[in-house]
């Protein structure tokens, strides 16, 4: 499945055209960069517990990207604040920074939050191409797994012996003046311990005889 990071870009707290400038571009880019879900909030450092915006922060589970103006230190004092945790990586100087106050658990320990500072000056296509390598990176790649199936053994006792019937080949007849009677080697089997059929088969080889004596 194909993974997906949030983006979260803080507003500026003076709201330049300098700024206001670099947040409508850098909305613009991500909104059209398959995998990076950007969202807007106010200046963090004057958000308030409880509000639209901090709900937005707690409602991020994840991983996230954090882009604001203040620098990493000050960011990650304003996260404390509220409460946000979370391994903050500051992206300018590459390196973690702390993790944020509260309850460190198996779920948050390894929770990330990368921070990028805005400038004015920032080379949007440079910070868009570093968020894409970072949702590369947590890309979950599926593989189809095929079964091994072992092809099943042949038991012996499954190997049964078929008695292979040969048919007799057909026995030359000769044409007598009452029609096609087969000659006088007819041969068949009978059962010696079954009476009436010897007599019957005995009937039938006299009555044969008789038709061809010619």
């Amino acid at each position: 499945m194909a993974a997906r990071l949030p983006v979260v870009i803080s507003q500026s707290v003076r709201r330049e055209p300098a700024a206001i400038s670099c947040e409508e571009k850098l909305i613009t880019e991500l909104l059209f960069t398959a995998g990076l879900d950007a969202t807007l909030i106010g200046p963090i450092e004057s958000m308030e517990t409880g509000s639209t915006d901090h709900l937005c922060l707690e409602g991020l589970k994840g991983p996230f990207a954090l882009l604001g103006w203040n620098s990493a230190s000050d960011s990650l004092e304003q996260l404390k604040r509220l409460g946000i945790q979370g391994s903050i990586f500051d992206r300018e100087a590459e390196t973690f920074i702390t993790l944020a106050q509260g309850e460190v658990t198996s779920s948050n320990q390894q929770r990330r939050i990368d921070y990028y500072r805005l400038r004015a000056d920032l080379e949007l296509r440079a910070c868009i191409d570093s968020l894409k390598r970072i949702l590369e990176d947590r890309e979950v790649r599926a593989f189809t797994i095929q079964p091994l199936v072992k092809p099943l053994a042949r038991s012996p006792l499954s190997i049964v012996s078929i008695a292979t019937v040969e048919k007799k080949p057909d026995v030359p007849v000769k044409a007598t003046g009452d029609g096609v009677v087969p000659p006088s080697t007819y041969k068949k089997t009978i059962d010696p311990d079954e009476p009436d059929e010897a007599w019957r088969h005995l009937d039938a080889l006299v009555d044969d005889l008789d038709r061809s004596d010619v």
